[in-house]
């Protein structure tokens, strides 16, 4: 089971409490910040919001979203908040080296010597704004992440059941940073064991998560956790871990503690780029920042889930990672006619219009999530597609292969039909040919 920001947005959240949405994400970032400086007691920095204006402005559009012809409504690129972070991430690594104050080869950019500083944004405010970023994030997702655990028996008790329904027979990899789905099966298994070094912190045994003695559903933050920082001292760290491997601490007020009351230097790429490490991994450099522990085996301990499993739940997944892209595309491959796919997202089209899920597909989707559709459903176009799915139930749509089921109105409704994925995931062969419907949409 993938599970994607889309997940949590079903929850009934009180107006106090931010919906974390990609785009709300995307206004708390921008918003000014408060950083040092030697100048000003007091400064108020608006440089993110500068970034983004600046992006906005001059950022071409995607191909989907130029053909969006329809529509009165102009058109913007899509900046959201990872991308900020990756540009607030480089300009960071890149302005020493422009300036002229780094003079040292191991954090020098080769490609700082063929580029220059075009905006000249003040390095001070970015270095001070960057943990204070990752921080209003972090602050969006613990006020969810408590909410939930205070209501998962009441309000929420539908997200528990639906994960409950599986008995501990799912491999769950959380793209989120929160603990929800902790709190929903209760007992299981993530490779963190306890330090004998340290009373609050756990470390990561792989050995623990690869071998799960007592059979129970894993779950793997290949994005970071709110729990997860690096120790607290050297008197914390254990055995083989290094300096950016992380930790779980206890709860998310302990750890954002020590997150915003310490200072490191951030870890380098093979091109001598800086990047910024922290208990989330953010912004469009994930593949270099998951080579510390717990990720680089969670993304092994994917591999391995994909190839040992030929049923997968999908839901409230973007497919904005390309690592993980790749692998999903696989699936096929490996597993033929024995690929059970459920995807679960939110497609708001005209059922009513002959075209309305062509049009939706091509204007509205990701590239690579339209590659995802087609080769599971073994067809060559989007039109080919939309005359291949079957609608006969007024709920989800199927392929024709019986490899793909897509539930379009989010995760609480498909929640509901909870028993109809557990059966269709659990159905062992191809053996019929989906009863296609009347395709007017």
């Amino acid at each position: 089971m993938i599970l994607g920001a889309g997940v949590p947005l079903n929850f009934n959240l009180p107006d106090s409490i931010i919906k974390p949405s990609t785009d709300n994400i995307t206004k708390e970032v921008i918003r000014p910040y408060h950083v040092y400086s030697l100048e000003e007691a007091d400064k108020t920095s608006n440089v993110i919001n500068d970034i983004y204006t600046k992006l906005t402005q001059n950022y071409p559009l995607s191909q989907q979203q130029g053909l969006d012809w329809r529509t009165t409504k102009p058109y913007v690129p899509n900046i959201h908040f990872e991308i900020l972070f990756h540009v607030l991430e480089m300009y960071i690594a890149y302005k020493p080296a422009w300036d002229g104050n780094c003079h040292n080869g191991d954090i020098y950019p080769y490609f700082a010597l063929f580029s220059k500083d075009s905006v000249n944004y003040p390095y001070n405010e970015l270095f001070s704004i960057k943990r204070d970023f990752i921080t209003r994030i972090m602050d969006i997702v613990s006020k969810y992440d408590e909410y939930y655990r205070q209501n998962k028996n009441d309000k929420e008790k539908w997200y528990a059941e639906f994960f409950q329904l599986f008995k501990n027979k799912l491999e769950i990899f959380n793209f989120n940073y929160d603990t929800t789905i902790e709190e929903s099966i209760g007992e299981f298994e993530d490779g963190f064991e306890d330090n004998p070094n340290s009373d609050g912190l756990k470390i990561f045994n792989p050995n623990k998560l690869w071998n799960n003695k007592k059979n129970l559903s894993t779950i793997n933050h290949i994005h970071g956790c709110i729990l997860y920082y690096q120790a607290k001292n050297d008197e914390d760290r254990y055995g083989y871990d290094m300096l950016h491997d992380m930790y779980k601490y206890p709860n998310y007020a302990s750890m954002r503690n020590r997150y915003v009351g310490t200072g490191h230097s951030e870890p380098v790429s093979q091109d001598h780029t800086e990047y910024i490490a922290g208990p989330i991994i953010t912004g469009l450099r994930k593949t270099e920042k998951i080579n510390c522990i717990p990720y680089e085996f969670y993304y092994g301990h994917l591999f391995n889930s994909i190839i040992k499993n030929n049923s997968i739940i999908i839901a409230g997944y973007s497919f904005g990672d390309k690592y993980t892209n790749q692998l999903l595309l696989r699936m096929g491959m490996l597993h033929g006619d024995m690929t059970r796919i459920v995807l679960i997202d939110y497609w708001k089209y005209d059922t009513k219009s002959y075209d309305g899920l062509e049009y939706f597909l091509n204007t509205q989707l990701s590239g690579d999530l339209i590659s995802f559709l087609l080769m599971t459903a073994q067809v060559d176009s989007i039109s080919a597609f939309c005359k291949d799915i079957d609608n006969s139930l007024p709920y989800c749509l199927k392929s024709s292969n019986g490899r793909l089921m897509i539930f379009v109105s989010g995760f609480k409704e498909a929640a509901r039909h909870k028993k109809t994925i557990l059966s269709f995931v659990n159905s062992n062969r191809c053996n019929c040919k989906f009863r296609k419907s009347d395709h007017r949409r």
